[in-house]
């Protein structure tokens, strides 16, 4: 039997030798690399600005924390998420409140935030506020999940109504559009992106993020943020002097991870065409199936960091993923929402009949392997234990 694993990262010799060359450089730490990185980056998606971090939940981090957060604020953010997203906020002191999902897209859909906006908050003097706790919500937090793109122009306008910023956590969504616009993009209008370049992402250095944004004063604070507050970073450094000019953090990415990502920027696009290939042998599989609904999608659009399907009801999903595991095929769930987890409800309370989309999604859905290290040969196997599975679970069409 195989064994299949739900991610595997795409590296070869291209990624070996670009961290060997680092390694023999003497020069590990941010320097060259990370610039180089940079650069690329924002080329890449069309920002003004990208600065590369340890990890996307230290991007979202010092998103929030440009915006001087206290305990009396609020951010916004869906309840379908992974927990880090929550995370962030509770570092700055701030209240994350969560939102509903569409069970279908598994996104916050504007009319949602506009329903949730007109019963549970008031608007007093360009501010706000949460009725049941009495906090000034400051942000949203728009999660794109699996490589499908949150309604930008939605969100950014129930943004700009109440004074809101806007952030996107773009942890899936490096390489997805949305109107063309790559994720990241000044055009989005979106004041700062935060990716994801840990080991299951579509590109990957191991550890890290990156944080896009056009403002340039708020680059250069964020910039000084991630390590120490430090003006004079080591890298091209001629003397011994430098000085800290605000409280920082130790936010920095490697040379080594920047190398990596850098050789994995440059190959993104063919392993991108990897996975829609994959993607689409899937969509023809489960045409068969009606009874399976799969993740609403655009296929020129998306990263497909994901491909999620929905069955029926709870039992059959659990059927089929312990099935999956018995034939040494992993598969995974995303995600467990946030108010599910022990440390939310000893917090808050439970929560879960507040969130009937998300429970919805919950119960019903997983997400299948797709990733570009995955060989035809497993994929074919993958759709012929599916289909032995599947075939005393639900229907098909022949």
């Amino acid at each position: 039997m195989r064994r299949i694993p739900f991610a595997k990262p795409d590296l070869g010799p291209l990624e070996i030798a670009a961290v060997n060359r680092v390694l023999e450089s003497g020069w590990l730490t941010n320097g060259p690399e990370v610039e180089a990185f940079e650069a690329e980056f924002r080329e890449r998606v069309g920002a003004s600005h990208a600065i590369a971090l340890s990890s996307c939940t230290a991007a979202l981090h010092l998103a929030l924390d440009s915006m001087n957060l206290q305990a009396t604020d609020a951010v916004l953010l869906p309840a379908l998420t992974f927990f880090a997203t929550a995370e962030a906020v509770l570092y700055t002191g701030a209240r994350p409140l969560l939102l509903d999902v569409d069970h279908r897209t598994l996104l916050l859909e504007p009319e949602l935030l506009r329903e949730w906006i007109a019963r549970s908050c008031d608007f007093n003097r360009s501010e706000l506020v949460h009725i049941e706790t009495r906090k000034r919500i400051r942000a949203l937090i728009m999660v794109h999940i699996g490589g499908t793109v949150c309604d930008y122009q939605g969100c950014e306008s129930i943004c700009r109504q109440f004074g809101l910023r806007l952030i996107s956590d773009a942890a899936h969504a490096f390489g997805s559009r949305y109107q063309y616009h790559m994720v990241g993009s000044d055009a989005l209008g979106d004041e700062m992106s935060c990716f994801s370049f840990y080991a299951t992402k579509n590109i990957t250095t191991g550890e890290g993020g990156m944080l896009t944004l056009a403002d340039e004063a708020l680059a250069e604070q964020i910039r000084l943020k991630r390590l120490h507050g430090i003006y004079g970073q080591a890298w091209g450094r001629k003397r011994w002097s430098y000085d800290v000019r605000l409280q920082g953090y130790k936010y920095n990415l490697s040379d080594m991870a920047a190398s990596l990502g850098r050789v994995q920027m440059a190959r993104s696009l063919e392993m991108q065409t990897r996975r829609q290939e994959i993607a689409s042998q899937y969509d023809l599989f489960f045409q068969k199936y009606p009874d399976i609904s799969i993740l609403p999608h655009d296929g020129e659009s998306s990263s497909w960091h994901l491909y999620v399907v929905f069955f029926p009801d709870s039992r059959r999903r659990d059927l089929f993923v312990e099935a999956m595991f018995q034939a040494g095929i992993a598969v995974s769930l995303h995600f467990i929402p946030i108010y599910e987890h022990t440390f939310w409800k000893e917090s808050y309370g439970n929560q879960t009949a507040l969130f009937p989309g998300a429970r919805q999604a919950f119960e019903t859905m997983v997400s299948l392997p797709i990733y570009s290290a995955l060989t035809q040969s497993d994929l074919e196997y993958i759709l012929d234990r599916m289909s032995g599975i599947l075939q005393p679970l639900l229907p098909s069409e022949s």
